[in-house]
């Protein structure tokens, strides 16, 4: 394998891909990301454009990245993400050449060169099918309403039911919901889905979710991939134009939360929420830290 690729949007697809990597994985070759020139797309001949697919995967989380670069030769390579990731960012602002020789990768860009060892690619796991495409929702909607419900999210792993957001699918409309049982978080927003009528309920993990509100939405859209049996099966896959990632969802029930919503209130007010941000943190810096 040998190509050429832009330094920052090398740089960029690398770092979006190593985040999601384990800092202790359980085996080696999931440290690892995983280079694919494989040829399959392009025209063949020598010199041509081509997309390399830069992977990641730990069981739980997969992330994938295409990027154009020029290649010379088709192959694969796995190497360490988290050191890829480092030193693509520290390289100089020129195009950087990468070829695979033998068991060492070469990274090359204008004075800086790097020689990294590759691991097994055949011991690399294969990443999850994308289930069926759901429908498709505004980048801007989607963020907004994951940042405002997961912050409820709940971090003790010993009740995985209140460590996810639960996505609610109800023709047209999306309902977000979580909980740590002191405080409750729920959103509700439109969305266009694949075919009408559509009902769902799932259980996703929150830093999943949110991870993917946040470096997903650059474009217009998301597309929602959730499988309702076969290929795809028990994860929730997120699409934006180059760049998708799947999560397996949590197989935990989620607290009845609607009976805890009231029917009607004694009083309400509306308030301008910057003010009201802004008395909020005056008022917490004379509140104990421990309550």
């Amino acid at each position: 394998m040998k190509f050429r690729a832009e330094r920052d949007v090398l740089a960029e697809a690398v770092a979006w891909t190593a985040k999601s990597l384990p800092s202790r994985p359980p085996v080696p070759v999931l440290a690892g990301i995983l280079l694919d020139l494989s040829g399959e797309h392009g025209s063949g001949e020598q010199g041509s454009g081509e997309s390399l697919t830069i992977s990641g995967f730990d069981y739980e989380v997969s992330t994938q990245a295409t990027i154009e670069v020029h290649a010379q030769s088709a192959g694969r390579a796995l190497v360490s993400g988290r050191l890829l990731a480092d030193i693509t960012r520290s390289l100089p602002p020129h195009p950087v050449e990468i070829a695979v020789d033998g068991p060492r990768l070469t990274i090359s860009c204008g004075s800086a060169r790097f020689t990294l060892p590759t691991m097994p690619v055949e011991d690399y796991p294969s990443l999850p099918t994308m289930p069926t495409t759901a429908g498709v929702v505004a980048s801007s909607d989607f963020d907004t309403a994951v940042s405002q419900v997961a912050v409820a999210a709940g971090r003790d792993d010993t009740l995985p039911m209140l460590t996810g957001v639960r996505l609610e699918i109800d023709g047209d409309r999306l309902t977000l919901a979580a909980t740590d049982r002191y405080r409750l978080a729920v959103r509700e927003f439109g969305w266009t889905p694949e075919q009408s009528g559509q009902t769902a309920a799932v259980l996703i993990p929150a830093r999943s979710l949110s991870d993917a509100a946040k470096t997903l939405t650059g474009g217009p859209e998301v597309t929602l991939a959730l499988s309702s049996g076969g290929a795809g099966e028990g994860i929730m896959g997120f699409w934006s134009p180059n760049r998708h990632t799947t999560t397996r969802l949590l197989d935990a029930e989620f607290p009845k939360y609607r009976s805890l919503l009231p029917a009607e209130s004694a009083a309400t007010a509306e308030v301008r929420v910057a003010g009201f941000i802004e008395a909020v943190k005056r008022v917490a810096l004379v509140a104990d830290r421990g309550t």
